[in-house]
């Protein structure tokens, strides 16, 4: 009794203090516990069907729990796995109990072939479709430099680069840099071009669909340019054809691309006008010594 008369003051702020704390406790689990979940599409769907934006919803409810600690990179994650033509932009919290996640549909623009079938995927390298049959997606291939031992002293060389896609699934992103045969340096080069690639275009004010309607095959691939007796350069180039099998050819695409097809398409303008340089020739977008973008027709 002396204890507590003694004590009452502290006990009674205690007190309160649980008190508090167990509302907000029920408050978490009860007022802010997730209960409703809404889909906000950019554009409208092709692919993701009304029953998979149910089921994306009830996949999100079924995590639970309070709106303040559910872990939305987890959601995320989940759901673009499994639905792989969904692109999560972000998952925004309306109080008391609600997501809203605002989302975009993926869409094809390569179709990569490898062990006897094609892999559709978007510019992120994202795999969205899997198929025994060509789509109307422009064809992506690559080249990479490996090092041949078999010679002494051992050189590199170009190979055309198979990525071995038999174990991957739709949903899954292609990681040229961990495929077998491509070496790590030029692999994540070639990564990071793909990748830019519909920005690039979008500069030009070239969306997906366009693009798709204008060219059936990008291949990167290098080329060597001896600096010295005993070294080369390797530049990277991304080659174009278009449905007209008309070849351009965009040096060191690693760099300003976006200012390189801005100039692709100025040249192909200004060809218009004149059609016989779109005969026997190919169009070769470089940087001249002047670190200026510039464009050739060139004979094949």
């Amino acid at each position: 009794m002396d204890f507590i008369k003694k004590h009452k003051k502290a006990i009674i702020i205690t007190s309160v203090i649980l008190f508090i704390l167990m509302v907000i406790i029920i408050l978490m689990f009860t007022l802010f516990s997730l209960k409703e979940v809404e889909l906000s599409f950019k554009t409208e769907t092709l692919n993701i069907t009304s029953t998979q934006q149910e089921e994306i919803k009830q996949k999100t409810l079924e995590h639970g729990g309070s709106v303040l600690f559910i872990g939305k990179e987890k959601i995320v994650s989940e759901l673009e796995s499994e639905f792989p033509y969904l692109k999560v932009v972000n998952i925004e919290t309306k109080f008391p109990n609600k997501f809203v996640i605002h989302c975009a549909e993926r869409e094809e623009l390569f179709s990569i072939y490898s062990n006897n079938k094609y892999y559709s995927v978007d510019e992120e390298l994202k795999i969205l479709k899997i198929s025994a049959t060509k789509s109307d997606n422009i064809q992506l291939d690559f080249q990479d430099i490996v090092l041949d031992e078999t010679t002494a002293p051992p050189t590199y060389k170009i190979v055309s680069l198979d990525l071995n896609l038999k174990n991957s699934k739709e949903g899954q992103f292609i990681n040229l840099v961990q495929n077998e045969g491509g070496g790590s340096y030029f692999a994540s080069k070639l990564q990071k071009i793909v990748t830019s690639i519909q920005t690039a275009f979008e500069q030009s004010n070239r969306d997906i669909a366009v693009i798709k309607s204008q060219f059936k095959n990008f291949e990167l691939f290098y080329k060597a340019e001896k600096i010295s007796e005993s070294s080369l350069a390797w530049r990277i180039c991304l080659r174009l054809i278009d449905n007209s099998n008309y070849e351009i050819q965009i040096v060191d695409c690693d760099r300003d691309l976006d200012k390189k097809i801005s100039i692709m398409y100025e040249a192909l303008t200004s060809a218009s006008k004149n059609p016989n340089l779109l005969i026997n020739s190919k169009l070769l977008i470089y940087e001249n010594v002047n670190k200026q973008i510039v464009y050739q027709f060139i004979d094949n």
